[in-house]
């Protein structure tokens, strides 16, 4: 199983947020026997955002890069692959890309849950998610 982190779930796993659900904490700290955690390149993009802006929850982007390398979390790039697949019934892109990044990850390698607190993640039926 590959576990695909979103920005917001990775940004409050990294800075300890009370926020983040325990489910969500609990698969991150621990992902299990074969199991693999995974983010999308746009999700990398957003953290450095939110760390240029010192939005929300933040930490220094470097910081977060050392942090996402020691855990061995895989960083899935943005293919011609992942594009073919972006979903239509959706406004924000970045969500789309998220998506489109599950059903090419599971597409190549098998079962994949996405972990976010997003509300459009967790209505969607093709792809399960976990908060």
């Amino acid at each position: 199983m590959i576990y695909l982190l979103d920005a917001v779930s990775l940004i409050r796993y990294l800075t300890k947020s009370p926020l983040l659900s325990e489910t969500a904490k609990a698969i991150m700290d621990n992902p299990g026997e074969g199991n693999s955690l995974a983010v999308p390149t746009i999700a990398l993009v957003e953290m450095w955002d939110v760390a240029r802006k010192k939005r929300r929850e933040f930490i220094p982007f470097p910081a977060m890069a050392t942090m996402i390398k020691d855990r061995g979390v895989l960083v899935e790039d943005l293919t011609l692959a992942i594009v073919d697949k972006l979903p239509d019934e959706w406004n924000d892109s970045r969500d789309m890309i998220i998506l489109a990044t599950a059903l090419e990850l599971q597409s190549r390698i098998g079962p994949v849950t996405i972990v976010s607190s997003d509300n459009e993640f967790r209505r969607q039926a093709l792809i399960p998610c976990v908060w």
